[in-house]
C-alpha cells in the first residue's frame, strides 16, 4: 500500500539566487513559518482552433510556465527580514543611536530573485521553484489575534526530485506578534479604537511570453502601490471630516515581541481615507471602515518604512 502525504507534514524553504532562475547553494536557505498557502506549477494552455468537421477538438499544447500563488504566516522578528527586503527592492540598514535595523524603498531599485523548495516528508518529494520574485505582500492587524503578512510570488520554472535540496535551513524560534503588543499611531496621535487594519504593498509582477521558449525571461515588477483599510469604533468626526477633506497623514504601527524586547515599527508616512463604510445596524458599538491608499512622502524618503527596533 503506497504512503499517502499528509498537509501538514510539508516543509518550505528558501534562498536569494546569485543567478536568477538558477537553483543556489544548499546551504544557508530560511524556514518559510507557514500557516497556509502554496505555490502553483502552471503553464498556459494552447488550444487548438482547427476547424475538424467532426464536431470535436485537437488535444492542446502547453505554452509559458508559470510559478504563481504565494505563502501566508504569522508575523514574527526576523523571520520575513530577506522577503521584505525583496518587496521594497531596498536593503536594511543599521542605526547606532536608538539601535535598530531600517528598511527603505531603494532609490535605486534591488531587484531579488528567490528558489522556494516544498518539502513532502512522507513521500520523500522535493518540488523546487525558481526564478521567484516577491509580487505583493498583505499585512493584517485584527485585534484579539495575531498579525500576519501573506506574499504573493510570481515565478518562473519548477521541477520535481526526490529527496530535500536545501539542507538545515535557519529557523527563526521568535514568538509570533499579536495585537494586545502593538500601539497605532494616526496622524501622529495613538488611535485606541482601532479594531482591525490590513493594507498590501503591490508590485503587480507580470511575466512575458518569447518566441522559443517556455519560460518568461525574467520576472518584471512595476510601481509600487499601497492600499488598505481600517475598521474602528465609531466616536468622533476626526476620521470623516479628513475623508472628506482630503488629508494626507501618517498611519504607524508598532508591534512589539516582549520576550524578544524587538519591534517592528511599520510607517506609512502619507495616507488618504478614500471612502467610509458605516456599521448600521449592528449589535454593539457602530464600527466603520475607511479604505485608504498611501503614496509618496518626501521626507521618509518612501511610500512605506520598516524599522526593526532593538531596544524595545
Amino acid at each position: 500500500m503506497p504512503d499517502f502525504q499528509t498537509g501538514q507534514a510539508i516543509s518550505v524553504d528558501y534562498l536569494a539566487e546569485t543567478v536568477f532562475n538558477t537553483l543556489p547553494a544548499a546551504t544557508g536557505s530560511r524556514r518559510f513559518r507557514l500557516t497556509g498557502g502554496g505555490l502553483v506549477p502552471g503553464s498556459d494552455v494552447i488550444e487548438s482552433a482547427e476547424f475538424r468537421g467532426d464536431g470535436q477538438t485537437s488535444l492542446p499544447r502547453l505554452g509559458m510556465k508559470a510559478v504563481t500563488g504565494g505563502y501566508a504566516g504569522e508575523l514574527s522578528v526576523g523571520t520575513y527580514d530577506p522577503l521584505f527586503e525583496a518587496l521594497l527592492r531596498g536593503t536594511w540598514t543599521t542605526e547606532v543611536a536608538p539601535a535598530s535595523n531600517t528598511l527603505l524603498p531603494a532609490t535605486t531599485m534591488v531587484n531579488r530573485s528567490f528558489s522556494f523548495e516544498e518539502y513532502r516528508s512522507v513521500i520523500n518529494e522535493s518540488l523546487r521553484y525558481t526564478g521567484c520574485r516577491i509580487s505583493s505582500c498583505r499585512f493584517s492587524l485584527p485585534a484579539n489575534a495575531a498579525a500576519t503578512v501573506d506574499f504573493g510570488i510570481l515565478g518562473t520554472n519548477y521541477t520535481r526530485a526526490t529527496g530535500k535540496y536545501f539542507t538545515t535551513p535557519t529557523t527563526t524560534a521568535t514568538s509570533n506578534l499579536v495585537a494586545v503588543d502593538a500601539v497605532v499611531l494616526y496622524n501622529s496621535l495613538a488611535f485606541v479604537s482601532m479594531t482591525s487594519a490590513d493594507f498590501t504593498v503591490d508590485l503587480r509582477a507580470a511575466n512575458q511570453a518569447v518566441i522559443g521558449s517556455r519560460l518568461t525571461p525574467d520576472i518584471f515588477t512595476s510601481a509600487m502601490r499601497i492600499s488598505g483599510s481600517v475598521s474602528a469604533v465609531r466616536s468622533d468626526a476626526s476620521l470623516l471630516t479628513q475623508y472628506f477633506a482630503e488629508t494626507a497623514v501618517p498611519l504607524q504601527f508598532t508591534i512589539t515581541d516582549p520576550a524578544a524586547a524587538i519591534s517592528y515599527i511599520i510607517l506609512l508616512p502619507s495616507i488618504r481615507f478614500t471612502g467610509l463604510t458605516p456599521g448600521l445596524g449592528t449589535d454593539g458599538p457602530e464600527i466603520v471602515t475607511l479604505p485608504f491608499s498611501a503614496g509618496y512622502d518626501a521626507t521618509t524618503g518612501g511610500m512605506i518604512k520598516i524599522t526593526r527596533d532593538l531596544t524595545a
